[in-house]
């Protein structure tokens, strides 16, 4: 490989999102040091402006730099947002075959497509940042990220309920509320994904159990996020992702 070959190699990557990017922050490896660039939106909020959709590329450490592979993870806790803890009116969600979950008539009952349809507002906002985002990038493979499975041990929650801590008497919602919530948001989001021509890409699946769960060895000490061993085995992926 040639010296300008390598230079380019070394910032390969560019991932650029939200919370769940620390992750691959704390699951990133000397080997993969020059090969990823991650910026993290939240810690530095001078990057991108939401009203105006607007994006400095000029304010990001690697700028300037080539990039063949642009990744993005936007808005990925939302589910959560939306249905971590009890709702002071307790609902259920329309899923085909058994109904709704939970399968309690005492709950209000909301369709599946009111819901598709709530998740789909907030992220055709997100999407179309992340087309802004895209414009600077018009040579790079485009790929979304998918957000770990919510984690269904209520007894890890309750000892890392982070910004829930102040909600925790109304409980935290029935774990198959808040699957299917998660399950309707990646289906919105691999869909707006799908229609920007991007690859979606989905949780390592030795991350997650039999019951769609994000496993025990992958959570972060909070309600919401992966660890580092989560992120290292996403990073694999992508680097999987360009070598298949």
């Amino acid at each position: 490989m040639t010296e300008a070959g390598t230079s380019c190699a070394r910032e390969r990557f560019l991932v650029i999102g939200m919370s769940h990017v620390e992750a691959l922050a704390r699951g990133m490896t000397d080997d993969w040091r020059n090969q990823f660039h991650i910026v993290n939106l939240n810690r530095d909020k001078t990057l991108l402006d939401m009203a105006s959709e607007t994006f400095f590329v000029d304010r990001i450490p690697a700028a300037g730099v080539h990039v063949n592979h642009l990744v993005l993870s936007l808005g990925g806790n939302y589910h959560n947002v939306f249905g971590m803890i009890e709702n002071p009116v307790p609902f259920r969600v329309g899923v085909p075959v058994v109904g709704s979950v939970p399968l309690e008539d005492a709950r209000i009952f909301l369709p599946r497509d009111l819901v598709f349809a709530q998740f789909a507002i907030r992220f055709e906002k997100l999407f179309r940042l992340g087309n802004v985002i895209r414009r600077h990038y018009s040579d790079a493979t485009l790929t979304y990220l998918c957000p770990p499975p919510p984690i269904g041990d209520e007894t890890h929650l309750r000892a890392n309920p982070g910004v829930f801590a102040e909600f925790l008497h109304l409980g935290f919602a029935p774990r198959e509320l808040r699957l299917a919530l998660y399950r309707i948001q990646v289906e919105v989001m691999m869909g707006y994904a799908h229609k920007q021509g991007a690859c979606f890409l989905p949780p390592p699946p030795a991350t997650v159990d039999v019951h769609g769960f994000l496993m025990r060895d992958f959570y972060n000490n909070d309600p919401t996020h992966g660890n580092g061993s989560y992120g290292a085995l996403v990073l694999q992926q992508l680097i999987d992702l360009t070598e298949g």
